[in-house]
């Protein structure tokens, strides 16, 4: 048969899966909360796709649905390879992961930071990833010790003054 008479994906996209969104290779740490998040972006998605018809002719909504479905597979990996840990119960002795850090840097400028998973950090809210160079700096110290912040633009010297979880 010629392949004249045969249709063919008119390169429109609608239909190509999409690459998978990148994920780190270590352990998947969260916060209870961050679990939580995870679970309910995950329901919010379904809900999404569930909200576009599977055959239709709107690219755009193939275009969106195709998005949908692949922050759906990551999700649905984050959730399934969470590692929950509460450390709600911790005396605050010392930084671990879920700590709410207070400190003030050389200038004397109040710096707070709770260290949290990957999928749950925000800096602009001062959550910041366990895998982060400052999250590395903090875990393990106790209050009145310091850290080095290495940045970018110069490190930064803070002096830890309250540890909570």
């Amino acid at each position: 048969m010629s392949r004249a008479f045969i249709k063919e994906d008119a390169g429109d996209g609608g239909g190509e899966e999409l690459p998978a969104r990148p994920e780190s290779l270590g352990p998947n740490y969260v916060t209870p909360a961050g679990q939580k998040a995870l679970e309910a972006e995950l329901r919010r998605l379904e809900a999404l796709i569930a909200a576009i018809p599977l055959m239709t002719e709107d690219l755009e909504a193939k275009k969106r649905r195709a998005r949908l479905e692949r922050d759906h597979r990551y999700f649905q990996r984050r959730v399934e390879s969470a590692v929950v840990v509460d450390n709600s119960e911790t005396p605050p002795a010392e930084v671990r992961f879920g700590a709410r850090v207070e400190g003030v840097d050389e200038a004397g400028a109040a710096h707070c930071f709770s260290i949290v998973g990957e999928d749950e950090a925000d800096a602009a809210q001062g959550r910041i990833s366990w895998s982060s160079p400052l999250a590395g700096a903090l875990l393990g110290l106790k209050v009145g010790d310091r850290a080095v912040w290495p940045r970018p633009d110069g490190e930064l010297r803070l002096t830890l003054k309250s540890i909570s979880y």
